[in-house]
This record gives C-alpha cells, sequence and structure tokens, in this order.
C-alpha cells in the first residue's frame, strides 16, 4: 500500500484545504463588497491564483491549521460554489442578495453539522482514539517458538477491554468494549475467503477477553501480528512507546 497523506494533526493537505477556504472566502466578501467583478469566467484567473499563492504556504502552516479543517472545509465549499454560481449564472453576489444570505447560512449550518464527521475522519487525536486503558497481547505461540508448517492456532489476550461478535458502523460508549482484532502475517491482514478479515473462533456476543484464530503458514520465518481496534474498526493513538494495541511475534514454520 503507499500512502499518499495521512490524517491527524499536522497533515499538510488539511492546512492546503484551510488556507484554500481563507482565499475563497476572501473573494466572496471581497465580490460581495463591490471589490471583485464576476462579469466572466476570465476574471476568475486573478482571485484564483491568489488563493493558490495563499495555499502554498500550508507546509508552514500545517501544526496550527490542520486543527482547523472541520470548520474551513465546508465554508470553503459553499463559498466556492457560491462563486461559481455568481460567474457562471445570472445570480448576483450583493450584501442583499438571495445568494449571498443563502450562502452564509449554507455555510454555518454546513459548518457546524459536519464538523464533528470530519474530525472524526480526518483529524483523529493523535492519529488515532484516545486510549483508556486497553492492551492487547499474543499469548501463544511465543516470540522465537517454532511451529509446523500449516494450520497455527494464535491465541491472544485483552486486558481493560473486550473483544466484540464482529465489526459495527457504530461504537459503543466506551470504545474498548466489544472491539475487533485484526490479524496479519508479514504485514498483510489475514482474510476470508470472501475477503473479510478473519474472524476469531469464539461467538464473544458478551465479550471475550481471550479468543484464537486459526492461520495457515508457510516454511520459513515469519511476523505475525495482531491490533485492537474499536467496534466501528477504528485505530487507537499511538504513543512514544509505541501502540499498547498492537503486539507481535517472530516465529518460524518447519
Amino acid at each position: 500500500m503507499v500512502v499518499l497523506a495521512h490524517a491527524g494533526a499536522g497533515a499538510t493537505w488539511q492546512a492546503l484545504l484551510v488556507l484554500c477556504a481563507f482565499g475563497l472566502v476572501g473573494i466572496f466578501i471581497g465580490v460581495v463588497a463591490g471589490r471583485i467583478r464576476l462579469d466572466e469566467p476570465g476574471d476568475l484567473v486573478l482571485p484564483f491564483a491568489a488563493t493558490a499563492v495563499l495555499a502554498s504556504l500550508s507546509g508552514a502552516t500545517n501544526s496550527v491549521l490542520s486543527d482547523w479543517v472541520g470548520w474551513w472545509a465546508p465554508i470553503g465549499g459553499v463559498a466556492l460554489v457560491a462563486i461559481l454560481l455568481a460567474t457562471f449564472t445570472p445570480l448576483e453576489l450583493t450584501p442583499r442578495s438571495p445568494l449571498t444570505i443563502g450562502s452564509v447560512v449554507v455555510a454555518l449550518v454546513a459548518a457546524f453539522l459536519l464538523h464533528g464527521t470530519l474530525e472524526d475522519a480526518w483529524h483523529p487525536p493523535d492519529g488515532g482514539l484516545e486510549r483508556d486503558d486497553v492492551t492487547i497481547q499474543i499469548v501463544e505461540p511465543s516470540d522465537g517458538y517454532t511451529v509446523p508448517i500449516g494450520p497455527t492456532t494464535l491465541t491472544v489476550q485483552v486486558e481493560g477491554g473486550t473483544i466484540g461478535p464482529g465489526p459495527t458502523t457504530t461504537r459503543p460508549d466506551d470504545p474498548e468494549e466489544l472491539g475487533v482484532v485484526h490479524v496479519f502475517v508479514d504485514g498483510i491482514m489475514v482474510t476470508n475467503d470472501d475477503g473479510r478479515p478473519l474472524r476469531q473462533n469464539e461467538d464473544c456476543t458478551d465479550g471475550c477477553t481471550e479468543a484464537t484464530w486459526d492461520i495457515e503458514l508457510e516454511r520459513g520465518p515469519h511476523v505475525v501480528s495482531v491490533e485492537f481496534l474499536t467496534a466501528s474498526v477504528e485505530s487507537f493513538a499511538t504513543t512514544a512507546a509505541g501502540s499498547p494495541t498492537v503486539d507481535l511475534v517472530t516465529i518460524a514454520a518447519e
């Protein structure tokens, strides 16, 4: 997998979106105030160029402005639509025009309604949800062990939380309860025939603190790792020492 961009604090593309929103809102205000004219498409060249220059500062401002993306992305989107409508349709952006009033109302409503969703999706704290005390550990096989080629039982224990029956669209009030565990062999997620992540052998409807998975290993050394996620399949934040919700062992199959 090639990572093109990351979410969370300090993301440069988020700062770029915020700066673009600043520029678009500036154009919007300039048109409403009569300082910028949008009589034909060519009138957009200079304002959009100025917005592009402003957006080029994203690399120097990402540590601060990336935190604002949840508010400014919807506002910038509405401003862009209003500017295009004023340019390509008979609608006008004047202090009392319906387009101006409607755009301001929609922008404010969109920012308040979408802020939380965008923050969860684009700007989770420290790259993931805040963790309380949940930890995960591979019990068997132990690190450095040699196992037979073919089916191997992987046993995992969770403390400070529980493993649930499977992923859901919403997570419980306590995100560390009824979570899901993804299993990886040599960095590749172990899946069922239908492509979905391999589920534990136990039912775990009421929550399990220990569960097992049956994985297939070919001859040679392998790195087996597990990650504990919320029921809605969200990762927990890492710390300076790593992530207590991830564990791995190095074993050999012979």
